[in-house]
């Protein structure tokens, strides 16, 4: 590796704690493997998964095999950690819709050497051989000492479904350190106990060493979590949330948000972050910060060419100031003109046919008589206007012409 992958993921803030000094040493070789664990709880991941998505591809791009385990058992059981209450027990047929659609997604967003399911060994073990031979190797005390379990103990209590929880955790990294050499387990923070359980249990049974490394789970200025339970609901399916509502999400973060997300998911040189910076710092109207880590994040759960798309759209909507009904993202195209054509004497009339906003001239002449042509919400008065290059709005550093026909027919030209 060019440089250390503890390095990395410390200078992007995105090490919380980690089990042992000597992990830096054990991941030199790169030979082992790293996991994450995902329970299908819901048929989507949400904006709450991208940090382990995250260290997961960071992992992958430093040349680790890395391992993405679905739990289509543990989701079943109900993981205790960072809930005040129980959550409610899905059925099977639902975990197994979910878990489908979730190893879909991970795959298309960080494409792990390994998608496993929990299911896969769980379903192949007697519950009595599962509490005598691996449950004899777990300490109550200590499972009561784990801090998710202790917080549920002060508050509305704990079920033995869910206090059960950690044993199956720690079964899962015993499961991978035997097939996959897998040694290293990622998590959020609030997962250290389970993550700590299962080093525990392999101490014991196994004679190798397994780490941990957990990061800060992600939150907002305030402390409080991003994700589908805490009320924002922003989905990384697009059937679920609508890219351009991911976009705006991350465009309409404030100042303090925008600065705590960018270094961790935003991959810039030194020169270029510095930039970006005194740009904020000089200038914060114009949200460079917001807009970089809006364009990153969706070019990196939904595409380039969706990011560009939703860049364009964010662009045209927000200087199309004087339309009385909303306007949508549905309600605009997208389209190029060459500067050659302005400079040529482009007429208005040819722009709106050759473009096929209008199908015929004389429709084109009636619609600007009638008043219903606007470039950059200026009525067009005459037939004859001839496109200048000083017509372009400069929005981010690009020309643009907005035209629209009517009051929501709306077409963005990028002039290049």
């Amino acid at each position: 590796m060019e440089n250390n992958i503890i390095e990395i993921l410390n200078n992007k803030n995105l090490i919380n704690n980690i089990t042992s000094s000597c992990l830096g040493n054990v991941l030199n070789g790169k030979s082992i493997s790293v996991y994450c664990g995902f329970d299908p709880t819901a048929d989507s991941l949400h904006i709450g998964s991208l940090l382990p998505l995250r260290v997961l591809s960071l992992f992958k791009n430093a040349g680790y095999k890395t391992i993405a385990l679905i739990g289509g058992a543990t989701a079943s059981i109900g993981d205790p950690s960072g809930k005040n209450k129980e959550r409610t027990l899905l059925n099977k047929d639902e975990i197994n819709h979910n878990s489908k659609m979730i190893s879909n997604l991970i795959k298309k967003i960080v494409n792990p050497d390994f998608i496993l399911n929990n299911i896969d060994w769980f379903s192949q073990i007697y519950f009595l051989d599962f509490i005598r031979d691996v449950g004899k190797n777990f300490n109550i005390n200590n499972m009561l000492d784990k801090e998710s379990v202790k917080k549920r103990l002060e508050t509305t209590g704990l079920s033995f479904t869910e206090f059960s929880y950690q044993l199956l955790q720690a079964f899962d990294f015993y499961i991978l350190m035997n097939k996959y050499n897998c040694r290293l387990q990622i998590g959020g923070s609030d997962q250290w106990g389970n993550i700590t359980s299962g080093i525990d249990y392999i101490n014991k049974t196994m004679n190798d060493k397994a780490y941990g490394l957990t990061f800060d789970l992600l939150t907002d200025s305030n402390g409080k979590k991003f994700g589908k339970s805490e009320g924002n609901n922003i989905w990384l399916d697009s059937k679920k949330t609508d890219p351009y509502d991911f976009y705006q999400f991350f465009i309409r973060l404030n100042d303090k948000n925008a600065l705590l997300l960018f270094k961790k998911f935003v991959d810039v040189s030194e020169y270029e972050y510095n930039q970006i910076m005194d740009d904020y710092t000089k200038y914060p109207e114009n949200r460079l910060l917001q807009k970089k880590l809006s364009f990153e994040l969706t070019k990196w759960i939904h595409g380039e060419s969706v990011a560009n798309e939703m860049k364009n759209a964010s662009r045209s909507i927000r200087n199309i100031n004087n339309i009385n009904n909303t306007v949508s993202l549905k309600d605009i195209k997208h389209k190029k003109i060459l500067k050659s054509r302005i400079l040529e004497q482009y007429n208005i009339v040819d722009l709106l046919y050759d473009n096929q906003i209008v199908n015929s001239k004389s429709e084109i002449r009636r619609l600007i008589k009638g008043g219903g042509i606007y470039l950059n919400n200026k009525r067009i008065e005459t037939d004859t206007y001839i496109l200048q290059i000083n017509d372009a709005i400069d929005i981010d550093g690009e020309k643009i012409l907005n035209i629209r026909k009517g009051k929501k027919d709306l077409y963005t030209f990028l002039i290049c």
